[in-house]
């Protein structure tokens, strides 16, 4: 259930979801999410900062982003 509210949070725009693809696949086709990391992280171990393309490069989300892949590795 909590994967299911994060995942309709980052689609209502809300923030960033660090999912694992099973759970944002589909919403990632539907182009209702965005990849935030382009890295390929093994399935297993995997995680996504997903947001909308127009936040992405807003200083706070891109900082985060940079402390998730420097921290998350």
């Amino acid at each position: 259930m909590a994967n299911f509210l994060t995942v309709k949070a980052a689609i209502e725009g809300q923030g960033l979801a660090p999912l694992k693809d099973v759970f944002v696949n589909e919403g990632i086709v539907a182009g209702q999410l965005v990849r935030a990391l382009h890295t390929a992280w093994p399935t297993a171990f995997a995680y996504y900062a997903v947001s909308f393309s127009e936040v992405r490069d807003k200083p706070s989300v891109s900082t985060l982003i940079k402390w998730l892949k420097k921290d998350l590795r």
